[in-house]
């Protein structure tokens, strides 16, 4: 993803070791050792990253 373009991920990224809901932007991160799951939520549908 471009961070320029989409700011707010970038804050996802930095809770790293934490996680991070943000119901607002549909987004959810997760840092669990040394995997990265990031959920971005439209509508029904879930996206995950890792």
């Amino acid at each position: 993803f471009n961070t320029a373009d989409a700011p707010q991920y970038e804050v996802a990224v930095e809770k790293v070791g934490a996680t991070g809901t943000y119901p607002g932007l549909g987004l959810s991160a997760t840092k669990d050792g040394s995997n990265f799951d990031i959920k971005v939520l439209t509508g029904m549908k879930s996206f995950n990253v890792k």
